[in-house]
């Protein structure tokens, strides 16, 4: 069985917003089960800009430890 990882990302309509912001669209982002994390990580950032977020420049996405876990 082939396994895939699905990001989807819908706005509605809404009259509180005007022009583009307020227009409704979709953007749904398929890729293979078989990713490694790394490339997991690139592909959601990916979708996360395409719904309008942008991270600092130069910054990756990844895993880090959390604070209750330090010495």
């Amino acid at each position: 069985m082939k396994q895939e990882i699905k990001f989807i990302y819908e706005s509605k309509y809404t009259d509180e917003f005007v022009g583009h912001c307020g227009s409704p669209h979709k953007i749904e982002h398929t890729i293979s089960g078989e990713t490694d994390l790394t490339e997991l990580l690139e592909k959601f950032t990916y979708f996360v800009k395409g719904m309008g977020y942008y991270p600092p420049e130069n910054s990756t996405l990844e895993f880090v430890p959390n604070d209750d876990d330090q010495p």
